[in-house]
């Protein structure tokens, strides 16, 4: 198993390539000559990018399920032995 060190560098390096490539592609898409606003695009989608990457990768090395953000109800069938008709409604 690696290490907690070695874990997150990896999460680091692959933010940084995400990125990377992001960038790259970016520019290759937009023409010469370039104006600042142009830069500026760029590499706000290279950071949405590489942002969005490690968000998706902590949730899935990390926090391993779902469950984080949406709680299933329970089945009508499968009710707790604290919901069942015995119990009085205070």
């Amino acid at each position: 198993m690696q290490s907690s060190k070695a874990r997150w560098l990896t999460l680091l390096a692959a933010a940084a390539i995400f990125f990377g490539v992001t960038v790259a592609i970016g520019l290759a898409i937009v023409p010469e000559p370039r104006t600042p606003t142009d830069h500026l695009v760029i590499g706000t989608i290279g950071t949405l990018v590489a942002l969005a990457a490690v968000f998706v990768m902590i949730i899935t090395t990390i926090y391993k399920g779902g469950e984080n953000f949406v709680r299933r109800r329970p089945k009508p069938n499968e009710l707790r032995s604290t919901e069942s008709d015995e119990t009085p409604n205070t």
